[in-house]
């Protein structure tokens, strides 16, 4: 499945980074006066504190129209199947109802998926450039449980067993929720860990903690644990996809790793904590490099 992967200009995620992703940014509106700029198009961000420092106007802001997003949708899907739509916070701002109200206008083929990140700014741009990501193909990635590895060269993640921690793999029941866990080792592989039960609910499945044992020694010793899925049996789209950067994992099996599950920004104090939807894609190598999730592979 071919996906895009769309957010707001709140990210103040750079031209560069956005085509070397693949992310397509919607710019909201700065307005000094009579004169309006597209933020990050019109102006950027030199170019705007400049001009706070010149001018006694007070600037405003709006959101992206529906129309706005609308376009975007549209010509997206001209190259995708679905599309991720991963937003500042609700609470702070109307650009999530803004693409929300765009998913009916959009004539678009495609599935639209539209997130309110819970985020702003440095926690928005990393959240999305984590799944911008994890949708771009070319990598596989070996599996395991409680036994032991399961197998490798695997380019699509399972979703119809769970590690019940006795026997192996087990078949999940019809309707049943389970868990996954990613790691990223020091090499830039991938490795992912089965989830430890099956569960009737999907809160029962967000309540599933890291695995604390069993796990090979170079991944305790060394790996990074990043994101979380949690799916329901053979559904081929995860439903939530929690980053490490925001929920406080506390597997005794992964070492402190610069304090990523408690990842703080000098503003506010946000830390990441966002669900995304993703399809069953072949997961890219990711690297870190000063704090912000980068792809290794062009």
């Amino acid at each position: 499945m071919r996906i895009k992967i769309v957010t707001d200009s709140t990210s103040d995620i750079s031209p560069e980074v956005a085509d070397t992703l693949g992310i397509t940014v919607v710019p909201g509106y700065i307005r000094f006066g009579n004169e309006v700029y597209r933020d990050g198009v019109d102006i950027g961000s030199a170019e705007l504190y400049d001009k706070l420092s010149k001018t006694r106007v007070h600037p405003t802001t709006s959101e992206p129209t529906p129309e706005d997003f609308a376009r975007v949708y549209s010509e997206c899907s001209k190259e995708a199947e679905a599309i991720i739509s991963i937003h500042i916070s609700g609470r702070m701002s109307r650009i999530f109802d803004s693409a929300n109200e765009a998913k009916k206008l959009a004539k678009a083929p495609s599935r639209i998926e539209v997130i309110d990140s819970r985020l702003a700014s440095v926690g928005l741009a990393l959240a999305v450039m984590f799944a911008a990501n994890l949708v771009k193909a070319g990598d596989t990635f070996e599996t395991y449980s409680a036994a032991g590895q399961e197998a490798t060269g695997v380019a699509q993640w399972p979703n119809e067993q769970y590690d019940d921690s006795v026997g192996g793999l087990t078949n999940m029941g019809n309707n049943k929720w389970a868990v996954l866990w990613w790691y990223i080792e020091p090499d830039d592989h991938i490795v992912m860990i089965y989830g430890r039960d099956q569960y009737v609910t999907e809160g029962q499945a967000e309540d599933e903690l890291p695995p604390a044992d069993s796990l090979p020694n170079r991944i305790s010793a060394a790996s990074v644990l990043a994101t979380k899925f949690i799916f329901q049996k053979s559904e081929d789209i995860a439903v939530k996809i929690e980053s490490a950067f925001g929920t406080p994992f506390t597997s005794s099996g992964v070492t402190d790793h610069s304090n990523l599950a408690n990842l703080a920004w000098s503003v506010a104090g946000h830390t990441m904590d966002t669900t995304l939807d993703m399809g069953t894609n072949a997961i890219s190598n990711i690297t870190h490099s000063t704090g912000a999730w980068v792809s290794s592979t062009t």
